[in-house]
């Protein structure tokens, strides 16, 4: 098992990661895709606890978390080239909302 990075130089490398997806041309195209693919949404998790999780109104928050979220797996994987050290632990409606983001590059049969 690989050492885990420093933090500090792996949330750098996160927020440039972050940075240059923000800055791609489809940014754009792959946020509003991401917002609208709610069929993989199936968390209802945070129903007992947050009384006003609603979906809709959530997404873009989620979206947000989402996205830093894979940035900073991202980093962590450069840094190590460990997958199991990548998979840090975030809140399920975050975690949802990266795997509808990976149903979207899904290659169609």
């Amino acid at each position: 098992m690989n050492t885990l990075p420093h933090a500090e130089p792996t949330a750098e490398r996160a927020r440039e990661i972050l940075t240059a997806i923000e800055a791609d041309p489809e940014f754009a195209a792959f946020r509003a895709a991401s917002l609208r693919y709610d069929e993989d949404w199936t968390c209802f998790t945070g129903g007992p606890v947050i009384s006003e999780y609603d979906q809709a109104a959530d997404a873009a928050p989620l979206f947000i978390e989402g996205l830093r979220a894979l940035c900073l797996k991202a980093a962590v994987f450069e840094a190590t080239g460990d997958e199991r050290a990548a998979e840090i632990p975030v809140a399920v409606p975050v975690d949802e909302m990266t795997h509808a983001r990976e149903c979207l590059f899904k290659p169609t049969e």
